[in-house]
């Protein structure tokens, strides 16, 4: 083994030096830029170089400890670093030229770095990031080199090991290079190649020889002053284990015999994607923290079993991220004496009320942090603990305290730690508080003083100021207009979510100056008379803009039948073939009227467009359906069983397809409402997802159906991807949901629905 890999620890006690701080150093003269080129020679370095000014060392320089450059340096001698070389600490980037020779402990480029004379290493040379370079003019002497997405060259001198990852397998590498890429599989420390942190699972396409590196953690060891290397290099057939362990076709007795090889082989047979119990079990025992970590992934519970009395922060943060992990887990985990392994938690998507009340109570400052700025997780807090939280919260706790319901002086208190993020969390706590989904601690009266302090804070975000302005009644949204017109608004919330009272100011504007109200169409709490209103307007706007008008009104899902059935016709009139958005989304809607069906198919008859919208139209009729049927499947076993029963009429028909082989015929008596109601069921527990979900838009199907359907919140976007649910439907799916987030954004949703609901009904 040679003497290279021997190389000890770096002392982290030594200081880190700035090129601010180097003494000696002077501007480049005009002659040293205009020739740069002969002084440095060829090499991508002299774009860095021909772009500007740059300091110059006259003679050696020694830097007494680590070195972290910045800026454009050139070195007229020899450079020689007692410590760490590192150019990615300050800003801008070490980009540095050495004429002479240069040395240091460690080096960590991810930056330019170019020595014209010879370069040597006592340790690891790391250098990566594909936008700058690495060149050295002579031999390369280190215990290692990584090569990590980086434009290099370089010559290898006394080099103990080579992993560069320009080479992607053993066929491209000469036989020294395979040598030196097999010793340092041998001789890096194998966290900083099989750790779960950095990397994805191992998949079939993984070889021994095009490995990743933790680049980031092999920084920090050499600040650190950490070893990078093995104590004891592994044995030389640790590339066949490793290849052996990469092998999907391989058998459990195969794997088994590779388990205890080496800590390295353990770590990347523990990440394969598919790995069985047995060969987990016979991993998990050995106990690596790293083993562990990978396992409680795929096997959590054989993880956690051999995971001790203490857990490692990063199996913590993956058992806590698990949506099946069960509640003794968790307590398991809140109660680590590792603050580390207790703010894992944080990494949880919806943890209960209990769990985020005992995590606010940690004594440790960065575990209540790391908790309560996730989410809504601040909301599971009773008024009483908020007050120590708001004297002593940061930027990023005073943001996340903006979703708590507070009182007008908390705000008060608040609202000058908070930035955007934090602004627009108050607006939406507000909007919440007014539809009654969040509980409020500020009267009325109070909500709307402070909305107006929003909307006339200068430079106020326009999303926050969006949702403040829509908290408020029709009325005072009528009232305030001016106020809105102050600064800027985010019209996504804005006229999707406003009060028709608004929209009228929208409407008569757009009738003054002959144009159509942009977004307005969106607006699923537009009573019939405003959509029939916008339909007019838009329809004597400029074409282009008309047209983008009512696209918007196509894709909104609570349109008064009437309206849709003028919409098609109009939509027919200025031609679907020459507004495809248009047509995309009128044709993308599942309950067209039979009209519009009926208006739709004497224009343009089956064409495949039309067709596809026939298969899931909720009103077709059986005759429709049955033509559409003919026209999209016309070959192979679904088109041969759908044509056994085109001799059916009207509810026999559709009985039919919900009793057919083909999913694909099921899927389609599913979503029409022709077909037979205690046929439904039937349907929603279909074995396909597809016709599942289809069935679940029946006017017959219960709030408990839809809930047991549609499973958890998480499966949803956002509200604008929901249905129109009744109130039934709701409270079954809230009660099916215990996190903080997940409720509040239902109880949202579903007061949004209520309120859009009044609003239609609105004269």
């Amino acid at each position: 083994m040679s003497v290279l890999a021997n190389v000890s620890s770096v002392a982290c006690a030594m200081p880190w030096i700035s090129t601010s701080e180097l003494k000696g150093l002077r501007s480049a003269t005009d002659e040293e830029r205009a020739g740069i080129a002969q002084l440095l020679g060829s090499g991508n370095i002299l774009y860095e170089f021909n772009d500007g000014d740059f300091l110059v060392h006259d003679g050696d320089l020694h830097v007494p400890g680590h070195f972290a450059p910045s800026g454009r340096l050139l070195v007229r001698g020899d450079l020689r670093v007692d410590g760490v070389y590192d150019d990615d600490r300050d800003l801008p980037y070490g980009i540095v030229a050495v004429l002479g020779d240069m040395q240091a402990q460690h080096i960590y480029s991810f930056a330019s770095l170019h020595v014209k004379g010879d370069l040597h290493v006592e340790g690891v040379i790391a250098t990566v990031y594909n936008d700058f370079t690495f060149k050295v003019g002579g031999a390369l002497s280190a215990a290692g080199l990584i090569v990590s997405d980086k434009d290099a060259s370089y010559q290898p001198g006394e080099l103990g090991f080579q992993l560069d990852d320009r080479y992607r397998g053993a066929e491209e590498m000469k036989p020294a290079h395979r040598l030196r890429h097999e010793n340092g599989l041998r001789r890096l420390r194998p966290e900083f190649l099989g750790s779960a942190g950095f990397r994805d699972p191992v998949d079939e396409y993984e070889t021994a020889y095009w490995v990743r590196i933790d680049e980031d953690g092999l920084r920090r060891a050499m600040h650190e002053g950490r070893p990078v290397l093995r104590e004891t290099e592994a044995p030389a057939e640790l590339p066949q284990w490793l290849e052996a362990a990469f092998d999907f076709e391989a058998d459990d007795a195969s794997l088994l015999a590779l388990v205890g090889k080496d800590p390295l082989v353990d770590q990347l047979m523990a990440a394969r994607e598919e790995l069985s119990a047995v060969v987990a079990e016979a991993l998990a025992r050995g106990g690596d923290p790293i083993v562990l970590e990978w396992l409680a992934d795929t096997h959590p519970a054989i993880a956690e079993a051999h995971a001790g009395d203490s857990l490692q922060a990063g199996m913590a943060q993956r058992l806590a991220a698990d949506p099946n992990a069960d509640p003794a887990t968790l307590e398991r985990i809140a109660r680590s004496p590792d603050p580390g392994v207790r703010a894992a938690l944080a990494k949880r998507t919806d943890p209960s009320v209990a769990l985020i009340r005992l995590l606010a109570e940690d004594p440790e400052p960065a575990v209540r942090s790391a908790i309560l700025i996730e989410g809504f997780n601040v909301l599971a807090l009773e008024p009483e603990a908020l007050a120590p939280l708001i004297e002593s919260a940061d930027r990023q706790l005073a943001n996340a305290l903006g979703h708590a319901s507070l009182s007008l002086e908390e705000v008060d208190a608040l609202l000058p730690r908070m930035d955007r993020e934090g602004h627009i969390h108050l607006a939406r706590s507000l909007w919440r508080q007014s539809l009654g989904a969040q509980p409020a601690r500020m009267s009325a009266e109070q909500r709307v003083q402070l909305i107006d302090r929003l909307l006339a804070t200068p430079k106020m975000d326009g999303r926050a100021r969006a949702y403040a302005f829509v908290a408020l009644d029709g009325g005072q949204q009528a009232e305030r207009i001016e106020l809105l017109k102050q600064g800027d608004a985010d019209d996504h919330p804005l006229f999707r979510l406003a009060a028709p009272e608004f929209a009228d100011w929208l409407l008569g504007l757009a009738a003054e100056a002959g144009r159509a109200p942009a977004r307005l169409g969106l607006n699923r709490g537009l009573p019939p008379d405003r959509q029939r209103r916008l339909l007019e307007l838009s329809l004597k706007a400029p074409e282009a803009e008309g047209v983008e008008a009512l696209a918007d009104l196509a894709a909104n899902d609570s349109l008064d039948p009437e309206v849709v059935i003028t919409l098609m016709r109009e939509a027919l009139r200025l031609g679907l073939n020459r507004h495809t958005d248009l047509a995309d989304r009128l044709l993308n809607r599942r309950n067209l009227p039979k009209p519009a069906i009926d208006a739709l198919i004497a224009r343009h008859g089956y064409v495949e467009d039309v067709v596809l919208s026939l298969l899931s139209q909720a009103h077709a009729d059986a005759n429709q359906v049955k033509t559409a049927v003919a026209a999209w499947y016309s070959r192979g076993n679904i088109a041969s069983e759908a044509a056994s029963l085109a001799g059916l009429e009207g509810e026999a028909y559709f009985r039919a397809l919900a009793k057919a082989k083909s999913p694909e015929l099921r899927e389609i008596a599913a979503v029409n409402h022709g077909t037979p109601a205690e046929l439904i069921p039937e349907l929603l527990a279909d074995e396909v997802p597809e016709v599942r979900h289809a069935a679940g838009q029946q006017p017959s199907v219960t709030g408990e159906q839809f809930a047991e359907l549609v499973g958890t919140v998480e499966t949803w976007r956002d509200a604008w991807d929901l249905p129109t649910l009744s109130a039934d439907a709701w409270s079954a799916i809230l009660a099916r949901h215990q996190g903080v987030g997940a409720r509040l954004r239902l109880k949202e949703w579903a007061a949004i629905g209520e309120l859009e609901a009044r609003r239609r009904a609105q004269p």
